[in-house]
Protein backbone atom coordinates (compact mmCIF):
# COMPACT_ATOMS: atom_id res chain seq x y z
CA UNK A 1 0.00 0.00 0.00
CA UNK A 2 1.36 3.73 -0.94
CA UNK A 3 0.02 7.11 -1.19
CA UNK A 4 1.22 10.06 -2.40
CA UNK A 5 0.58 13.89 -2.64
CA UNK A 6 2.32 15.90 -5.53
CA UNK A 7 2.42 19.56 -5.71
CA UNK A 8 4.17 21.47 -8.23
CA UNK A 9 4.49 25.65 -9.24
CA UNK A 10 3.31 26.71 -13.00
CA UNK A 11 4.60 30.13 -14.59
CA UNK A 12 2.56 32.61 -17.35
CA UNK A 13 3.99 30.57 -20.15
CA UNK A 14 2.66 27.02 -18.36
CA UNK A 15 5.89 25.63 -17.36
CA UNK A 16 6.92 23.57 -13.97
CA UNK A 17 9.31 25.82 -12.24
CA UNK A 18 8.90 23.31 -8.96
CA UNK A 19 8.17 19.79 -8.12
CA UNK A 20 7.49 18.71 -4.91
CA UNK A 21 6.42 14.67 -3.99
CA UNK A 22 5.92 12.94 -0.82
CA UNK A 23 5.92 9.28 -0.44
CA UNK A 24 4.18 7.38 2.35
CA UNK A 25 4.81 3.72 1.94
CA UNK A 26 5.00 0.63 4.18
CA UNK A 27 8.27 -0.67 2.93
CA UNK A 28 11.60 1.17 3.74
CA UNK A 29 13.58 0.36 0.36
CA UNK A 30 15.32 2.82 -1.87
CA UNK A 31 12.49 1.41 -4.76
CA UNK A 32 9.56 3.55 -2.70
CA UNK A 33 10.24 6.19 -4.84
CA UNK A 34 11.64 4.53 -8.13
CA UNK A 35 9.49 6.39 -10.74
CA UNK A 36 9.98 9.91 -9.01
CA UNK A 37 13.22 10.53 -7.69
CA UNK A 38 14.87 8.79 -10.87
CA UNK A 39 12.26 9.86 -13.12
CA UNK A 40 13.14 11.28 -17.26
CA UNK A 41 11.66 14.52 -16.41
CA UNK A 42 14.28 17.97 -15.68
CA UNK A 43 12.58 20.37 -12.96
CA UNK A 44 14.25 23.51 -11.73
CA UNK A 45 13.76 23.02 -8.45
CA UNK A 46 12.81 19.13 -6.98
CA UNK A 47 11.99 17.72 -3.59
CA UNK A 48 11.26 13.75 -3.44
CA UNK A 49 10.43 12.78 0.09
CA UNK A 50 9.73 9.44 1.83
CA UNK A 51 8.24 8.53 4.99
CA UNK A 52 8.14 4.81 5.87
CA UNK A 53 5.01 3.61 7.56
CA UNK A 54 3.88 0.97 9.90
CA UNK A 55 1.77 -1.93 8.00
CA UNK A 56 0.70 -5.19 10.23
CA UNK A 57 0.53 -6.64 6.97
CA UNK A 58 3.28 -8.53 5.48
CA UNK A 59 4.62 -6.63 2.28
CA UNK A 60 6.38 -7.84 -0.69
CA UNK A 61 8.11 -6.59 -4.08
CA UNK A 62 5.06 -7.16 -7.20
CA UNK A 63 6.03 -7.08 -10.71
CA UNK A 64 7.92 -3.41 -11.09
CA UNK A 65 7.94 -2.94 -7.74
CA UNK A 66 7.88 0.68 -6.62
CA UNK A 67 7.63 2.06 -10.53
CA UNK A 68 3.76 0.21 -10.99
CA UNK A 69 2.32 2.69 -8.08
CA UNK A 70 5.11 5.53 -8.47
CA UNK A 71 4.27 5.47 -11.90
CA UNK A 72 0.42 5.91 -11.93
CA UNK A 73 1.50 8.77 -9.01
CA UNK A 74 3.65 10.33 -11.46
CA UNK A 75 2.17 10.56 -14.72
CA UNK A 76 -1.55 11.32 -13.47
CA UNK A 77 -0.21 14.08 -12.12
CA UNK A 78 1.90 15.43 -15.25
CA UNK A 79 -1.14 14.66 -17.01
CA UNK A 80 -3.01 17.05 -14.08
CA UNK A 81 -0.36 20.06 -15.22
CA UNK A 82 -0.96 19.36 -18.75
CA UNK A 83 -4.44 19.88 -18.30
CA UNK A 84 -3.76 22.86 -16.20
CA UNK A 85 -1.45 24.23 -18.37
CA UNK A 86 -3.76 23.78 -21.24
CA UNK A 87 -1.62 22.07 -23.13
CA UNK A 88 -1.27 19.02 -24.90
CA UNK A 89 -0.15 16.18 -23.16
CA UNK A 90 2.81 15.18 -25.10
CA UNK A 91 3.74 18.59 -25.79
CA UNK A 92 3.86 18.79 -22.27
CA UNK A 93 6.00 16.25 -21.76
CA UNK A 94 8.61 16.94 -24.33
CA UNK A 95 9.14 20.22 -22.62
CA UNK A 96 10.14 18.39 -19.26
CA UNK A 97 12.48 16.49 -21.70
CA UNK A 98 14.31 19.27 -22.16
CA UNK A 99 13.55 18.78 -26.06
CA UNK A 100 15.94 21.58 -28.02
CA UNK A 101 17.21 22.66 -24.57
CA UNK A 102 20.39 19.45 -24.60
CA UNK A 103 18.43 16.56 -23.44
CA UNK A 104 20.14 13.80 -21.74
CA UNK A 105 20.70 10.78 -23.62
CA UNK A 106 18.02 9.23 -21.84
CA UNK A 107 15.94 12.48 -22.53
CA UNK A 108 16.43 11.78 -26.33
CA UNK A 109 15.79 8.26 -26.04
CA UNK A 110 12.22 9.04 -24.50
CA UNK A 111 12.04 12.06 -27.36
CA UNK A 112 12.44 9.67 -30.22
CA UNK A 113 9.94 7.24 -28.60
CA UNK A 114 7.22 9.56 -28.37
CA UNK A 115 8.09 10.82 -31.92
CA UNK A 116 7.04 6.98 -32.78
CA UNK A 117 4.18 6.53 -30.18
CA UNK A 118 2.44 9.70 -31.77
CA UNK A 119 2.51 7.99 -34.96
CA UNK A 120 1.76 4.48 -34.27
CA UNK A 121 -1.42 5.55 -32.17
CA UNK A 122 -2.52 8.41 -34.04
CA UNK A 123 -2.35 10.57 -31.20
CA UNK A 124 -3.23 13.52 -33.93
CA UNK A 125 -6.14 12.20 -35.56
CA UNK A 126 -9.18 12.17 -34.48
CA UNK A 127 -11.17 9.37 -32.07
CA UNK A 128 -14.23 7.84 -32.87
CA UNK A 129 -17.22 9.32 -31.17
CA UNK A 130 -17.30 8.38 -27.20
CA UNK A 131 -13.93 7.41 -27.46
CA UNK A 132 -10.81 8.83 -26.13
CA UNK A 133 -6.88 8.85 -25.68
CA UNK A 134 -4.59 8.58 -22.29
CA UNK A 135 -0.44 8.60 -22.55
CA UNK A 136 2.05 7.86 -20.03
CA UNK A 137 5.83 7.51 -20.35
CA UNK A 138 8.15 5.68 -17.95
CA UNK A 139 12.06 5.00 -17.47
CA UNK A 140 12.74 1.95 -15.31
CA UNK A 141 15.05 -1.86 -14.88
CA UNK A 142 18.03 -1.02 -16.89
CA UNK A 143 16.88 2.30 -18.02
CA UNK A 144 14.24 0.36 -20.41
CA UNK A 145 12.05 3.31 -22.15
CA UNK A 146 8.32 2.73 -22.69
CA UNK A 147 5.26 4.97 -24.23
CA UNK A 148 1.80 3.87 -23.91
CA UNK A 149 -1.63 5.07 -25.34
CA UNK A 150 -4.56 3.76 -24.50
CA UNK A 151 -7.79 4.08 -26.24
CA UNK A 152 -11.05 3.24 -24.25
CA UNK A 153 -14.75 4.48 -23.89
CA UNK A 154 -17.28 3.74 -21.39
CA UNK A 155 -18.55 5.50 -18.38
CA UNK A 156 -18.33 4.90 -14.30
CA UNK A 157 -21.26 2.98 -14.28
CA UNK A 158 -21.05 0.42 -17.13
CA UNK A 159 -17.23 0.44 -16.43
CA UNK A 160 -14.59 0.80 -19.48
CA UNK A 161 -13.63 -0.74 -22.67
CA UNK A 162 -10.12 -0.62 -24.15
CA UNK A 163 -10.35 -0.52 -27.68
CA UNK A 164 -6.56 -0.52 -28.38
CA UNK A 165 -3.09 -0.12 -26.11
CA UNK A 166 -0.23 1.33 -28.41
CA UNK A 167 2.97 0.53 -26.94
CA UNK A 168 6.47 1.86 -27.94
CA UNK A 169 9.78 0.49 -25.77
CA UNK A 170 13.27 1.26 -26.19
CA UNK A 171 15.18 -1.50 -23.82
CA UNK A 172 18.37 -0.60 -25.99
CA UNK A 173 19.52 -3.47 -27.62
CA UNK A 174 16.73 -6.47 -28.30
CA UNK A 175 17.78 -10.39 -28.55
CA UNK A 176 14.58 -11.79 -29.23
CA UNK A 177 11.86 -9.92 -30.43
CA UNK A 178 9.13 -12.25 -29.89
CA UNK A 179 10.20 -12.53 -26.02
CA UNK A 180 9.66 -8.83 -26.16
CA UNK A 181 6.35 -8.54 -27.33
CA UNK A 182 5.13 -11.07 -24.87
CA UNK A 183 6.46 -9.75 -22.12
CA UNK A 184 4.93 -6.24 -22.45
CA UNK A 185 1.55 -8.07 -23.63
CA UNK A 186 1.70 -9.97 -20.54
CA UNK A 187 2.68 -6.77 -18.10
CA UNK A 188 -0.04 -4.93 -19.39
CA UNK A 189 -2.80 -7.40 -18.84
CA UNK A 190 -1.31 -7.98 -15.25
CA UNK A 191 -1.27 -4.06 -14.63
CA UNK A 192 -4.69 -3.87 -15.94
CA UNK A 193 -5.56 -6.19 -13.40
CA UNK A 194 -4.35 -4.22 -10.91
CA UNK A 195 -5.03 -0.66 -11.88
CA UNK A 196 -8.95 -2.22 -12.59
CA UNK A 197 -10.19 -4.55 -9.57
CA UNK A 198 -6.98 -5.16 -7.60
CA UNK A 199 -8.34 -3.78 -4.18
CA UNK A 200 -7.52 -6.14 -1.12
CA UNK A 201 -9.23 -5.26 2.25
CA UNK A 202 -8.72 -6.69 5.54
CA UNK A 203 -10.78 -7.86 8.98
CA UNK A 204 -9.18 -8.48 12.10
CA UNK A 205 -5.77 -8.62 10.05
CA UNK A 206 -7.25 -11.37 7.70
CA UNK A 207 -7.79 -10.99 4.17
CA UNK A 208 -11.30 -10.75 2.75
CA UNK A 209 -10.29 -11.50 -0.95
CA UNK A 210 -8.80 -15.07 -0.83
CA UNK A 211 -8.74 -16.70 -3.90
CA UNK A 212 -9.83 -15.84 -7.31
CA UNK A 213 -14.31 -16.12 -6.72
CA UNK A 214 -13.89 -12.84 -5.42
CA UNK A 215 -10.52 -11.45 -6.61
CA UNK A 216 -11.15 -9.65 -9.51
CA UNK A 217 -8.58 -10.65 -12.86
CA UNK A 218 -9.11 -8.91 -16.25
CA UNK A 219 -11.46 -11.75 -18.34
CA UNK A 220 -11.12 -12.53 -22.14
CA UNK A 221 -13.86 -10.12 -22.99
CA UNK A 222 -12.39 -7.22 -20.58
CA UNK A 223 -8.87 -7.38 -22.31
CA UNK A 224 -7.68 -5.13 -24.39
CA UNK A 225 -9.26 -5.42 -28.13
CA UNK A 226 -5.73 -4.64 -29.69
CA UNK A 227 -1.98 -4.34 -28.23
CA UNK A 228 0.27 -3.00 -31.04
CA UNK A 229 4.05 -3.34 -29.63
CA UNK A 230 6.40 -1.29 -31.23
CA UNK A 231 10.34 -2.30 -30.37
CA UNK A 232 12.89 0.67 -30.78
CA UNK A 233 16.66 -0.91 -30.59
CA UNK A 234 18.37 2.85 -29.88
CA UNK A 235 21.86 0.88 -28.94
CA UNK A 236 21.86 1.63 -25.61
CA UNK A 237 22.92 -0.94 -22.61
CA UNK A 238 20.29 -4.08 -22.81
CA UNK A 239 17.97 -2.70 -20.34
CA UNK A 240 14.96 -5.04 -18.94
CA UNK A 241 12.15 -6.38 -20.47
CA UNK A 242 10.23 -8.37 -17.90
CA UNK A 243 8.86 -5.26 -16.11
CA UNK A 244 8.33 -1.81 -17.95
CA UNK A 245 5.55 -2.68 -19.79
CA UNK A 246 3.55 -2.77 -16.91
CA UNK A 247 3.77 0.68 -15.30
CA UNK A 248 2.10 2.98 -17.86
CA UNK A 249 -0.68 1.19 -18.11
CA UNK A 250 -2.57 2.38 -15.49
CA UNK A 251 -1.37 5.88 -15.72
CA UNK A 252 -2.58 6.15 -19.29
CA UNK A 253 -6.07 4.59 -18.36
CA UNK A 254 -6.59 6.79 -15.74
CA UNK A 255 -5.58 9.81 -18.04
CA UNK A 256 -7.89 8.27 -21.19
CA UNK A 257 -10.45 8.64 -18.65
CA UNK A 258 -9.65 11.71 -17.76
CA UNK A 259 -10.10 13.00 -21.23
CA UNK A 260 -13.42 11.36 -21.80
CA UNK A 261 -15.25 12.08 -18.69
CA UNK A 262 -13.20 15.34 -17.29
CA UNK A 263 -13.11 13.37 -13.96
CA UNK A 264 -10.03 12.58 -12.30
CA UNK A 265 -9.66 9.08 -10.87
CA UNK A 266 -6.64 10.18 -8.19
CA UNK A 267 -6.66 6.22 -7.11
CA UNK A 268 -7.02 2.66 -7.71
CA UNK A 269 -8.77 0.46 -8.60
CA UNK A 270 -10.14 2.36 -11.64
CA UNK A 271 -13.71 0.39 -12.61
CA UNK A 272 -16.76 1.06 -10.85
CA UNK A 273 -17.27 -1.00 -8.21
CA UNK A 274 -19.41 -3.95 -8.37
CA UNK A 275 -20.14 -7.50 -7.43
CA UNK A 276 -20.40 -8.79 -11.09
CA UNK A 277 -18.21 -7.74 -14.32
CA UNK A 278 -19.12 -4.29 -15.46
CA UNK A 279 -18.28 -5.13 -19.22
CA UNK A 280 -20.73 -7.88 -20.14
CA UNK A 281 -21.63 -7.05 -23.41
CA UNK A 282 -25.56 -6.79 -24.17
CA UNK A 283 -27.72 -9.86 -25.59
CA UNK A 284 -31.65 -9.29 -27.00
CA UNK A 285 -34.35 -11.73 -26.27
CA UNK A 286 -37.00 -10.74 -27.91
CA UNK A 287 -38.43 -8.01 -29.88
CA UNK A 288 -42.32 -6.67 -29.83
CA UNK A 289 -43.93 -6.21 -32.03
CA UNK A 290 -42.40 -8.51 -34.41
CA UNK A 291 -43.45 -5.85 -37.27
CA UNK A 292 -44.86 -2.63 -37.55
CA UNK A 293 -44.42 0.08 -39.91
CA UNK A 294 -41.96 3.55 -40.02
CA UNK A 295 -42.69 5.80 -36.81
CA UNK A 296 -44.17 2.99 -34.89
CA UNK A 297 -42.64 2.24 -31.29
CA UNK A 298 -41.22 -1.09 -30.39
CA UNK A 299 -40.03 -2.54 -27.50
CA UNK A 300 -36.39 -4.47 -27.49
CA UNK A 301 -36.09 -6.79 -24.69
CA UNK A 302 -32.68 -8.33 -23.26
CA UNK A 303 -29.95 -7.73 -20.89
CA UNK A 304 -26.76 -5.79 -20.50
CA UNK A 305 -28.06 -2.98 -22.15
CA UNK A 306 -27.47 0.26 -20.44
CA UNK A 307 -25.53 2.53 -22.24
CA UNK A 308 -26.08 1.61 -25.35
CA UNK A 309 -24.65 3.93 -28.08
CA UNK A 310 -27.21 3.48 -30.86
CA UNK A 311 -30.03 0.87 -32.39
CA UNK A 312 -30.41 0.24 -35.58
CA UNK A 313 -33.12 -1.73 -38.11
CA UNK A 314 -30.89 -3.39 -40.80
CA UNK A 315 -28.17 -1.06 -40.71
CA UNK A 316 -30.88 2.15 -40.39
CA UNK A 317 -29.88 3.79 -37.21
CA UNK A 318 -32.81 4.49 -35.10
CA UNK A 319 -32.19 9.12 -34.07
CA UNK A 320 -34.98 8.14 -31.09
CA UNK A 321 -34.65 5.36 -28.15
CA UNK A 322 -34.81 5.08 -24.81
CA UNK A 323 -33.20 2.87 -22.56
CA UNK A 324 -36.03 2.17 -19.86
CA UNK A 325 -33.20 -0.12 -18.12
CA UNK A 326 -30.31 -2.27 -18.80
CA UNK A 327 -33.11 -4.68 -19.26
CA UNK A 328 -35.83 -2.75 -21.86
CA UNK A 329 -35.44 -0.46 -24.73
CA UNK A 330 -37.84 1.31 -26.83
CA UNK A 331 -37.13 2.48 -29.93
CA UNK A 332 -38.90 4.36 -32.66
CA UNK A 333 -38.80 2.44 -36.23
CA UNK A 334 -36.94 4.73 -38.36
CA UNK A 335 -37.57 5.93 -41.56
CA UNK A 336 -35.56 4.29 -44.23
CA UNK A 337 -35.89 1.33 -42.51
CA UNK A 338 -36.32 -2.37 -44.01
CA UNK A 339 -36.71 -5.79 -42.46
CA UNK A 340 -34.07 -7.27 -40.83
CA UNK A 341 -32.07 -7.79 -37.80
CA UNK A 342 -32.49 -5.17 -34.84
CA UNK A 343 -28.76 -4.20 -33.74
CA UNK A 344 -27.82 -2.94 -30.32
CA UNK A 345 -24.68 -1.47 -30.16
CA UNK A 346 -23.00 -0.59 -26.05
CA UNK A 347 -19.47 -0.16 -24.94
CA UNK A 348 -18.60 -3.36 -24.26
CA UNK A 349 -20.19 -4.69 -27.31
CA UNK A 350 -23.01 -5.54 -30.23
CA UNK A 351 -25.92 -7.79 -30.04
CA UNK A 352 -28.64 -8.79 -32.39
CA UNK A 353 -32.31 -9.93 -32.50
CA UNK A 354 -32.90 -13.88 -32.72
CA UNK A 355 -35.36 -12.92 -35.15
CA UNK A 356 -35.84 -10.30 -38.53
CA UNK A 357 -38.43 -7.58 -37.78
CA UNK A 358 -40.41 -7.17 -40.63
CA UNK A 359 -41.39 -3.63 -41.73
CA UNK A 360 -44.41 -3.36 -42.96
CA UNK A 361 -45.08 -0.98 -45.53
CA UNK A 362 -47.90 1.55 -46.23
CA UNK A 363 -51.02 0.78 -48.52
CA UNK A 364 -53.27 3.22 -49.96
CA UNK A 365 -56.95 2.05 -49.58
CA UNK A 366 -58.67 5.65 -51.95
CA UNK A 367 -57.78 8.64 -52.78
CA UNK A 368 -60.66 11.99 -53.01
CA UNK A 369 -61.89 13.33 -55.21
CA UNK A 370 -60.21 11.48 -58.10
CA UNK A 371 -59.52 14.16 -60.22
CA UNK A 372 -58.46 18.31 -59.99
CA UNK A 373 -56.61 20.80 -61.25
CA UNK A 374 -52.77 21.67 -59.45
CA UNK A 375 -52.97 22.94 -56.36
CA UNK A 376 -56.12 20.71 -55.26
CA UNK A 377 -56.24 19.52 -51.92
CA UNK A 378 -56.44 15.75 -51.95
CA UNK A 379 -57.35 13.66 -49.08
CA UNK A 380 -55.24 10.10 -49.05
CA UNK A 381 -56.80 7.01 -47.40
CA UNK A 382 -55.13 4.12 -45.91
CA UNK A 383 -53.04 2.24 -43.32
CA UNK A 384 -49.49 2.97 -41.94
CA UNK A 385 -49.26 6.24 -43.05
CA UNK A 386 -47.14 7.26 -39.96
CA UNK A 387 -43.76 8.71 -40.91
CA UNK A 388 -44.59 9.37 -44.00
CA UNK A 389 -41.61 10.91 -46.10
CA UNK A 390 -42.24 11.69 -49.47
CA UNK A 391 -45.80 11.61 -51.67
CA UNK A 392 -45.70 11.45 -55.35
CA UNK A 393 -48.05 11.96 -58.43
CA UNK A 394 -47.02 10.30 -61.34
CA UNK A 395 -43.48 10.74 -59.96
CA UNK A 396 -43.63 14.16 -59.09
CA UNK A 397 -43.30 15.10 -55.30
CA UNK A 398 -45.71 16.95 -53.72
CA UNK A 399 -44.08 20.00 -51.82
CA UNK A 400 -46.64 19.93 -49.52
CA UNK A 401 -48.00 17.07 -47.45
CA UNK A 402 -49.74 16.70 -43.76
CA UNK A 403 -49.80 13.09 -41.60
CA UNK A 404 -53.34 13.42 -40.65
CA UNK A 405 -53.02 10.03 -38.57
CA UNK A 406 -51.68 6.61 -39.99
CA UNK A 407 -54.37 6.33 -41.74
CA UNK A 408 -54.95 9.61 -43.57
CA UNK A 409 -52.75 12.18 -45.42
CA UNK A 410 -53.66 15.48 -47.26
CA UNK A 411 -51.55 16.55 -50.27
Amino acid sequence: ASMAKFDAALDGSGNVTAFKARVVCGSSQKSSTDGIYNSLYSFPAQLVEFVADTVEVPLGSWRSVGNSQNCFFMESFIDELAAKAGQDPIAFRRKLLNEGNSPSTNQQRALTMLDRLVTESGWDTPVPAGRARGVAISMSFGDTVVGEVVELSGDATTGWKIWKVTVVIDPGSVINPDTVKAQVEGAIIMGLGAAMYGAQTFTAGAPNKRNFDTYRMIKMREAPVAINTVIIESGAALGGIGEPGLPPIAPAVGNAIFTLTTSRLRSMPLAPTSSTPVTQPPSISSVSPSSGPVGSTVVISGSNMSGATSVSFNGVNASSYTVVSGSSITVTVPAGAQTGKVVVRTPSGTAESPNSFTVTAPRISGISPSTGPVGTVVTISGSLFTGATAVQFNGVSATSFTVVSASTIQA
